[in-house]
Formats: structure tokens, sequence, C-alpha cells
């Protein structure tokens, strides 16, 4: 069962009925065939009594011994039909309870359980998800689909506004005729397919529940907790429950994300606290929400944030500056030429942008060592296709100085939503960091000193968090 928690979030937790017994009569008469298959039954117990338990004993523990190796080789850990799932802009993951905590799925056959919400459609109804999606997009990147949950339950009316902002490659073309789906446009692959956003969704959800049953040794996942931001419209979240229905999934409950980031943490039972603020800071977007606590109840009050503001625009800024200085000396490489490159990096825009991402994660990693310097390659090509490599790389005054608009505008929410609610930094007793882009150290130090905070919430992994929270509130 997948049953809201009464400690998670103040809802009751349905009372479970005590099973009554009676106990048997000794007045009723007995028949006289039931008399029959009583001496049967006598006489099979008389011969079985010849036979010692003793050794027997040793066979039924053999085969038990046997039935749970090879269980355990198949991968059980024992059933579950309920998970926790973060449908996320970039990044998607399940979270599973099993024997009183909570984990996230780990690499199965080589699959991570957090999962790119990446898709690649080709030619024939062929379909990869994930990483193998994501190297797509160095190669076929118009046939590629990501960031599907920016778009997803949007008016048709909304859509020049978002297609001036996306990232995505594929362009959106009206939603053909006949489609039973919420959002009013879709997809369009180079190959000729067309494909909603909650389609997209759908074929992220389902990889995620193959590797889950993977994980877990069975397939009947069958309901899911899960997320969306506060600032989705009941279409938004109509449309979200939608992809998880086309995956066979019932959706139980929809938690807003920064309400699920809190329980993740425990803090909606924390003595002493009544404010938490919530700093999501994911692939795509930024949101700030302040959540009130009171008497193990939790509530968003509000939410600021910019939808236009996400770690790929770090990658993009990156992909720019290197764009120019390769334009420059002449060693651009268009996504259509046709030289022979293997699995070598062009100097595409295409790849530029995989490569800033690998070197954004990079300087995050070294930002606080001496002199830090994050660096790659690219292969570009002459008139007569012969290669060339191409170093790459960024120290860390010339990341400071290409990004600073962004870490600006990275602390504007902060500012916006205590100014709304009325509220000064020292009110705010815990603060949780939630998705990807909060790894920054500059991040980090940011949001620590906008609100004079010597300590931050990220114990869990930033790209786990929500869907942790998910699964707390399952019974």
């Amino acid at each position: 069962m997948c049953e809201p928690s009464k400690t998670s979030t103040g809802l009751k937790r349905r009372s479970k009925r005590e099973k009554s017994s009676s106990s048997p009569s000794t007045s009723n008469p007995v028949r006289a065939d039931e008399s029959h298959k009583e001496s049967l039954a006598d006489n099979i117990l008389a011969s079985l009594s010849d036979v010692s338990l003793m050794s027997v004993l040793p066979i039924l523990a053999t085969i038990l011994v046997l039935s749970c190796a090879i269980l355990a080789y198949s991968g059980f850990r024992g059933r579950t039909t309920c998970v926790g799932i973060d449908l996320g802009t970039t990044f998607s993951v399940v979270a599973v309870r099993s024997n009183g905590g909570i984990g996230d799925v780990e690499v199965v056959d080589g699959r991570d359980g957090i999962v790119p919400s990446v898709v690649w459609y080709g030619g024939g109804g062929e379909v990869k998800v994930g990483k193998e999606a994501k190297e797509e997009i160095m190669k076929d990147s118009k046939n590629v689909v990501y960031n599907a949950k920016r778009y997803i339950g949007r008016d048709d009316v909304e859509r020049d506004e978002w297609r001036e902002f996306t990232l995505t490659p594929t362009p959106l073309d009206k939603k053909p005729k006949g489609f039973d789906l919420i959002s009013s446009w879709s997809f369009l692959t180079s190959s000729g397919s067309t494909h909603t956003p909650e389609e997209v969704g759908s074929t992220i959800i389902s990889h995620l529940l193959n590797i889950t049953s993977l994980h877990l040794g069975h397939n009947q996942i069958k309901t899911a907790v899960i997320s969306v931001p506060t600032k989705f419209n009941q279409k938004q979240r109509q449309a979200t429950a939608l992809a998880f229905k086309l995956a066979g999934i019932k959706v139980t409950r929809i938690l807003e994300e920064p309400e699920a980031a809190a329980l993740a943490y425990g803090l909606v039972k924390k003595p002493g606290v009544n404010f938490i603020l919530v700093y999501d800071f994911g692939g795509g977007t930024l949101d700030v929400s302040v959540l009130h606590v009171s008497d193990g109840y939790v509530e968003v009050m509000a939410s600021e944030g910019d939808e236009f503001l996400g770690g790929g625009d770090f990658d993009r800024v990156i992909a720019e500056m290197f764009w120019k200085e390769l334009e420059a000396k002449g060693q651009i490489v268009s996504n259509s030429n046709e030289c022979p490159h293997g699995d070598s990096t062009r100097c595409t825009l295409d790849d530029l942008y995989v490569i800033s991402e690998g070197l954004k994660i990079e300087m995050s990693n070294i930002y606080d060592t001496p002199s830090p310097v994050a660096k790659s390659s690219c292969v570009t090509y002459d008139s007569k296709c012969s290669p060339k490599t191409v170093e790459l790389s960024i120290t860390k005054r010339k990341y400071d100085a290409i990004t600073e608009d962004l870490f600006s505008r990275s602390a504007a929410p902060i500012h916006d939503v205590l100014e709304k609610l009325e509220l000064q930094p020292e009110d705010i007793d815990e603060v949780v960091m939630v998705g990807g882009t909060s790894r920054m150290p500059k991040i980090r130090e940011l949001v620590k000193e906008v609100l004079k905070k010597e300590k931050l919430n990220v114990e869990i992994d930033p790209d786990v968090t929500v869907a942790f929270g998910c699964a707390e509130v399952i019974d």
C-alpha cells in the first residue's frame, strides 16, 4: 500500500482494523463423511510418526538456503509496490522505502538510477533514454528531446514565449489531431515522429521503472508518490499525473517539491523549526520557497524564482566563450560537417555544450583549490578532413567573470521571497539545498551570505532529495 504518513505531512494515517476471530463451536454434530476423513487423516499421521523429524530438518534447511541464495542472486530485495519519483527537468530519480529506510536506486547492469531526462527518437521506432540519449546530442541532436518538463501542460498561446527560451534543439509543433493529451503541442523530430511532453515524460518514467525493477528483483511497482514545482497550475499537475498513467503508474499523492525536500531532512518534526527556506537550483530553473511548520504540519507560504535560470545557462555561457574563441581562429566545425570523426568530440556548437557541462562540474570540484583550471579538447578539420585537436581550458578568474550575472540572478529570488513575506534572514531556521546546480561552492557561499547562516542542509545528494521526500510519506 502507499498511504500518507501521519508523522511526515500531518495527514492522519488510516487506521488498520484488527482481525476478529471466533472460537470453534463444540456443539455442532460431526457428519459421517467428516468422521471418515478424520480417520484417514489419523492413519496418515500415524504412518508419518515413524519418520524422525530431525532427519527431515536438514533437507528442509538446505531447500530454504538454496531458495534464498537463488533469490539473492537474482537481485530480489523484498516486495514493494509504491515508490517516490521526482520527474525532473534535467534529471529524474526513484527513491525506494524498504526495511524502515529510504534509498535511491543504485547502479544496475551499468545503468544509474539517477537518469538524465533526455530521450532520443530514432528511425524505425528505436528509442534511447538517459545517458545513452544524451550521447546522441553530439551525433543527432534534432532527434533528441530534453527539458520537456518546461513545457508539460502549457497552452498553445504560451508556445512562442517558451520557444524563445528553449534549450531543446528539437522544434515545437502543434499537437496532431486525435491526441487525447493535455498539452497543446508536441516535439517534432527530424525522423518525422511527434511526441507530446506527457509522452516524453512517460518514456522517462518507464525507463526508471525498468531500472528499479532490476534493483528490487520484481516488477510489481504500480503506484507512486510524485512531486511537482509549487508554481505548477492545475493543468500542469494533471499533465504530469497523465505521464505517469501512460507509464502504467497510479499517482497516490502529489507533493510540492519544497515540501518533499523538507520532509527528506525530517525538518517538519524538528523542535524549534518554524520557517524553512528551500533553495532548489536545477538544470533548467531556480525556485526558492519558504515553508511554515506548525504542530507537524508544513505549508508552502510563498515561492519566487527564475524560470529561465538553471545549470544549463552556466553551460551556455562557457560554450559561447569557446565558440567565439574558435570562430576567431577559424576552427569551428559545422554540425553538418561530413568529415569522418568516429567517437571524437568535434568543435561543433552541440559538442561544445556537452564539453562545457563537464568543465562546469570540474570547476565546481576544484573551485577551492589553488589556481584551478578546468581543461578539455575538441577536434577540428581542414579542407581535406585532416583532424586537429584543439585544447580548451577555463580558469577560475575567467569562469567567475563570464558567470557573474548568473550568480547575481541566483541571489535575487531569496531577497524577493523574504520581502514578500516580510521576513528577515534571521527568521529562517533551516535552509535546504536541492538540485544539482546547488552543489556549486560559490552558490552555497552566496546563500550562506544572504541568509546569514553558517550551515546548510546538504547531507543528502541534492539530485535525490525531492525523491527521498516523496518516499518519506509512503507507509
